[in-house]
């Protein structure tokens, strides 16, 4: 942390995360029970920066005072619309685990301390000091080093939990508590790499009337929330091809008068070269199942994409 003493000599630490100061509030202005309770703001670590970890940088937080154990159910579906609204959904899964009650919690710090002391050798400056103080903060570490030692270890876009001792701890009542926090800047990386990797299609149509089906598919593909470019002013299909390549589509939908006759559209794979024919009824599900096994694939990619 951050902890510095001021001009009256009065010592002063910059705020590490928010929880602490929003339950201090919840203590201090009296607030009803329940109490759901949003914050967002800079916070401060003294920590070595990586890319996506700053000293600086801004959290977002969601807490709920006051309430049982369906919070944390309402909690997790919020988060879950957060990531939808921000178009990372389908590329993060959810993990829940448990460590019980505080005897619990002691055991597990002292087996990830026992784990940790064997390979101190090989941790880095910033997890030995850590060792020391809370070994559970090196399971957050980003070094490339401490990687293989953490191997299996996921990388959190937003986390969370129960504390339902914090407000008690600090001179308030006995009052359970439950929330989670994000990292902006992270989840803003996370969404422009998502943006540049996102499955996307290229319709090529050859031809005034192929022009007017392509208009009509590209607008029932965007509506499965599938990126399309539609090149309509381009005749030429050799053309048009290397057009798609430079935008990056993976999927290329060619449409002229021979396969309106049929009732098809020919897919070129853009990567492989590889083409197919499919029908027209049937092109809105082969294109979302192509999105679905690429974002599938993309998955792994994305989770490392902070390091």
């Amino acid at each position: 942390m951050y902890s510095f003493p001021d001009r009256g000599g009065d010592m002063l630490v910059l705020r590490p995360e928010l929880t602490a100061a929003v339950a201090r509030m919840l203590i201090c202005e009296r607030f009803a029970l329940p109490a759901r309770l949003f914050s967002f703001g800079p916070v401060f670590r003294y920590e070595r920066p990586q890319k996506c970890r700053q000293r600086q940088f801004h959290q977002i937080n969601y807490e709920h005072f006051g309430a049982g154990y369906t919070a944390d159910a309402e909690l997790m579906a919020l988060a879950y619309d957060i990531l939808g609204a921000l178009g990372l959904r389908s590329s993060v899964c959810l993990e829940i685990n448990s460590l019980g009650g505080q005897d619990s919690i002691l055991k597990y710090r002292n087996g990830l301390l026992k784990y940790f002391e064997k390979h101190e050798h090989a941790l880095s400056e910033d997890s030995r000091r850590r060792l020391q103080t809370n070994p559970l903060r090196i399971l957050d570490s980003k070094d490339r080093g401490d990687a293989a030692i953490l191997c299996g270890s996921q990388d959190a876009v937003i986390a969370g939990g129960r504390y339902d001792k914090l407000v008690a701890s600090m001179g308030g009542g006995d009052v359970p508590a439950v929330g989670f926090a994000g990292g902006v800047e992270r989840l803003a990386s996370l969404v422009a790499y998502n943006h540049n990797t996102r499955f996307s299609v290229a319709f090529l149509p050859l031809g005034e009337e192929a022009v007017k089906y392509a208009i009509r598919f590209a607008h029932e593909l965007r509506g499965r929330g599938i990126r399309v470019l539609c090149d309509g002013a381009v005749k030429k299909l050799k053309t048009s091809l290397k057009n798609a390549d430079r935008s990056g589509a993976d999927l290329a939908l060619i449409l002229g008068d021979e396969e309106i006759a049929k009732g098809e559209v020919l897919c070129r794979h853009m990567a492989t070269g590889l083409q197919e024919t499919v029908s027209m009824g049937k092109l809105g599900n082969y294109v979302s199942g192509m999105e679905s096994s690429a974002q599938g694939s993309n998955r792994a990619a994305l989770s490392s994409a902070g390091e």
